[in-house]
């Protein structure tokens, strides 16, 4: 069994305000919860994968996707999705609110300010839009897949999926959404505040700071965890049916 988390070491250290158990915990309804007691609430599966999200973040620098190919697919989904909800309903509020507060005390009046706001507005949409693919088509792809890998009767259906998208449409909308947020976090620092504005402004940072380490975990999760086990399972699953043209299947 993997070694229980020491929980000590948050994203405080990177300047967020928050440790990153709040962070992760929160996306499961399980806020304030120790991750020595995960081990407790959850089963082993379950928590191993969670105290090994925690150590991801603990070891930012050293991200490392193997120790996450040994869980299943709907344990993958199913976090990328919580994520989702999180980023939406908290991260990016909470940048929201801090550029408003930017704008009000500058009078609404600086211009870089207002092009920030409108960068990050269209991030946030395409953001958004990003998310509900994925909620529509690639998650449930993913656990059909996995469904009908795990249960061979559901292959002639994954083959009608197959001609209709595979997971590399995925990867080429993914890359548009880091450029756009790399463009965000370049205005963010290029803006040169007043005194007035230091502390929001070192704020605001941090928040995108900590949130951009978020994405990269989730990322990675989606990059380097699923999807290679959808290619995989695509690869295999097409020379399954190419093999038995489908005959082996229609009978079991």
């Amino acid at each position: 069994m993997k070694n229980q988390p020491s929980g000590k070491n948050t994203t405080g250290n990177h300047g967020d305000k928050l440790p990153a158990e709040t962070h992760v915990l929160d996306r499961y309804g399980l806020p304030g919860t120790s991750a020595e007691h995960l081990f407790d609430l959850l089963n082993i599966q379950h928590a191993m994968f969670l105290a090994d999200i925690l150590d991801t973040y603990s070891n930012f620098g050293e991200r490392d996707p193997e120790p996450f190919m040994k869980y299943p697919v709907p344990m993958l989904t199913d976090y990328i999705e919580r994520s989702h909800r999180h980023y939406v309903s908290k991260r990016l509020p909470e940048i929201e609110q801090s550029l408003s507060i930017l704008l009000e005390n500058n009078h609404y009046t600086h211009p870089s300010l207002h092009i920030i706001c409108n960068f990050f507005q269209h991030y946030k949409h395409e953001l958004n839009e990003h998310f509900r693919m994925e909620e529509k088509v690639l998650l449930p792809y993913a656990n059909m897949l996995y469904n009908a890998f795990h249960n061979r009767g559901g292959l002639l259906v994954s083959m009608v999926h197959f001609n209709r998208y595979s997971v590399e449409d995925f990867i080429q909308h993914h890359h548009h959404i880091d450029t756009l947020f790399r463009r965000v976090r370049t205005s963010i620092l290029r803006y040169d505040p007043p005194v007035t504005n230091l502390s929001p402004h070192r704020i605001l940072l941090n928040q995108m700071k900590s949130f951009e380490e978020d994405l990269n975990i989730h990322e990675m999760i989606e990059d380097q965890v699923l999807v290679p086990k959808l290619r995989s399972m695509e690869k295999r699953l097409k020379n399954l049916f190419e093999t038995t043209d489908g005959n082996h299947f229609a009978n079991n």
